[in-house]
């Protein structure tokens, strides 16, 4: 995740400055940025491709099979850990909340800044570097976090941590003079965006019966963007209706709600992989023997 958030700063420092020395209008920034976009991924892929390389699929389809009716009978994966495993299935619901405010968190306290607090260019450019470089210290606190607290205490913890900064930014971002306050705040929401995506990914690494792996992070992946297009469309409609770009801001507020609550309920199955302490104390021995948490072990399902 910190690699992911300094390459995201990396990128919007180069589009911004091959745009600003070219002098473009809008229209020719986004295509410029979009071809130095695929100008980075295309090798990137290309080399990660040869380094990997093809393998063979775990469940191959049977002659004939149709891959859509494959994906389908998935669903009765879901089901059946609803009933065995119980935590993997919040932690999908989890991971669909938190995913969706995040992603639309940037754009919401972007605008806030733009039209609240009259932030200029260079003003929206320092909010979006300083939640992108504490993104990466975020991620480092997850990982001291999670090896001290367990899984769950640092994903409530995370979840927590949301709540608090969006509820800072909403009420204290009243004007152009709060603008120094949003940045300071962005320190915070930086944090909350390096470590409550690999608080729910780790958790639900630590969480997943052996075997069946790559299934559920296609479904987590899954997870990950189905709800993506709610918090945009409420916050705009907010906005809109009520010309208040904080309480629309606020009302991100709410998945993080949601997502604690549902994380409350999140608890180890014993008949998988031992109760909600052993899962976290087997992370912890990983982390304390140098293995990154949520790596495979040997140990039974």
């Amino acid at each position: 995740k910190a690699w992911q958030l300094l390459a995201q700063l990396a990128y919007i420092a180069l589009a911004t400055g091959v745009t600003t020395g070219l002098g473009l209008n809008a229209l020719d920034t986004m295509r410029v940025a979009m071809g130095i976009s695929v100008g980075l991924a295309v090798p990137l892929l290309f080399l990660a491709w040869r380094r990997l390389g093809p393998r063979e699929p775990k469940h191959p389809l049977a002659p004939g099979q149709s891959l859509w009716v494959a994906a389908a009978r998935q669903l009765g994966l879901i089901r059946e850990l609803s009933r065995t495993n119980p935590a993997v299935v919040r932690l999908l619901v989890i991971f669909a909340l938190t995913a969706a405010a995040m992603a639309a968190f940037i754009v919401a306290i972007l605008t806030v800044a733009t039209s609240v607090l009259a932030a200029t260019t260079v003003d929206v450019a320092a909010l979006a570097a300083i939640n992108l470089l504490a993104g990466a210290v975020g991620a480092g606190c997850y990982r001291v976090a999670v090896g001290r607290l367990g899984h769950r205490s640092t994903l409530i913890a995370a979840e927590a941590l949301w709540i608090v900064v969006i509820a800072l930014f909403a009420i204290v971002l009243d004007g152009p003079d709060a603008l120094p306050v949003a940045f300071v705040l962005s320190i915070g929401s930086g944090i909350g965006l390096g470590s409550a995506g690999p608080a729910v990914s780790g958790y639900l690494t630590a969480t997943m019966p052996a075997g069946r792996e790559a299934e559920l992070w296609g479904w987590g992946i899954f997870a990950s963007v189905s709800l993506t297009w709610l918090p945009p469309l409420v916050f705009a409609s907010i906005n809109e209706g009520t010309d208040s770009p904080r309480l629309g801001l606020a009302s991100l507020a709410i998945y993080f709600m949601a997502a604690l609550l549902v994380a409350l309920f999140v608890r180890g199955n014993s008949e998988l992989r031992g109760s909600s302490d052993a899962v976290e104390g087997s992370q912890d021995a990983e982390a304390a023997d140098g293995k990154p948490a949520g790596a495979q072990t040997d140990a039974p399902a």
